[in-house]
């Protein structure tokens, strides 16, 4: 829905500059529309921009040309990225290793091998941040969320 508002408004500043009944036009619920309208969660980004940064991550728009193409032509790619890591490595072949939340000695020891071996071969190790998946050197991997505060089991670590 954000990447849908953010395409048919042009830019951030418009969303938080408009009024309610145009963000309602954009069929957003109206409990939705009225925080924005309150400018409130602008703070909030601030504060999030600060702490981001800090971090050492790094935000993406996709309207920059370091976000990655393959991501651009999907249906609803999201408007914005955090990346840690070699950012350059966006636009390579990208492969994701997904395995469980709670696996074995043997399927961490194997899902390491397997990217290792990848990476040596110059694939891109893609990371949603998952619990477990951070075997590879940073200068191999790249690491991606849609959402910095994201609650799934070891995205903070």
């Amino acid at each position: 829905m954000a990447g849908k508002l953010l395409r048919a408004m042009g830019s951030p500043e418009a969303i938080f500059n408009a009024s309610l009944t145009e963000l309602e036009s954009h069929r957003l619920p109206a409990a939705v529309a009225q925080v924005i309208h309150t400018r409130q969660p602008m703070s909030a980004a601030a504060k999030e921009l600060a702490q981001t940064q800090a971090a050492g991550i790094r935000l993406l728009t996709w309207d920059e040309p370091e976000y990655p193409q393959r991501l651009r032509e999907i249906y609803d790619p999201p408007p914005l990225l955090y990346v840690r890591g070699n950012i350059e490595l966006l636009n390579r072949h990208p492969i994701s290793i997904v395995g469980s939340r709670r696996p074995t000695r043997y399927g961490n020891q194997m899902a390491e091998k397997l990217a290792r071996d990848l990476a040596d071969r110059g694939l891109v190790i893609v990371s949603g941040l998952a619990r477990g998946r951070r075997f590879l050197r940073p200068q191999r991997r790249a690491q991606l969320a849609y959402g910095r505060d994201d609650r799934r089991p070891g995205l903070r670590n």
